[in-house]
């Protein structure tokens, strides 16, 4: 624990070690390995953020293949329950590597969406038009599970690609006010009072 009460770990991904292409369940219990690449689990998230009267902090920190780094803040974050689809709630945004939640572009607020996963579908596509493309769930293109809107700016449990292997239009792990292409490596966690993917 440091002076700051520490901070939890919600997401971790470093490699290819653990496939984050699962389904709702995974992501609502957990999986990995706590030490290392791991998902904490929703309802664990849910359960340390519900309490409205503490002001938790999502940190995302980002590292790329090349050694660069960025982060990311946002201020009251928490998650809806499971009936709302463990719904994305967060707030003012600090940091360096820009409001990917909120979007890299016009009307792709992912803020306020739930989790969508393989067999679970909350991202608001019915279907989404990208030029020519259309899509009726974003965990098509982009892999693993996450708060998609319109499919968004941002997925952290995409699919894993070496560094100069992107393959596929959103696919990867991605954050596009920072880095648009290629996998990047995150780590998430939580203090007393704040919660953090880093």
């Amino acid at each position: 624990m440091r002076p700051d009460g520490g901070w939890t770990v919600f997401q971790r991904r470093s490699g290819a070690s653990v496939a984050f292409n699962r389904n709702w369940a995974a992501y609502k219990n957990g999986f990995g390995d706590l030490t290392q690449d791991h998902w904490l689990g929703l309802r664990k998230v849910f359960s340390l953020t519900k309490n409205k009267t503490r002001k938790w902090i999502l940190r995302v920190d980002l590292w790329d293949h090349k050694g660069g780094n960025a982060f990311a803040e946002y201020k009251n974050f928490r998650l809806g329950n499971e009936g709302t689809g463990f719904k994305l709630h967060v707030g003012k945004f600090k940091g360096n590597a820009g409001d990917a939640i909120r979007g890299a572009y016009a009307g792709i607020d992912q803020n306020g969406f739930g989790f969508s996963t393989i067999d679970r579908d909350n991202d608001g596509c019915s279907p989404c038009i990208f030029g020519d493309i259309s899509q009726m769930a974003c965990t098509f293109s982009a892999g693993g599970g996450w708060w998609f809107s319109r499919c968004g700016s941002t997925s952290l449990n995409g699919d894993w690609h070496p560094a100069g292997d992107h393959i596929g239009w959103a696919s990867g792990l991605h954050w596009e006010t920072w880095k648009t292409q290629g996998s990047l490596l995150t780590q998430g966690y939580q203090n007393d009072d704040q919660v953090c993917v880093r």
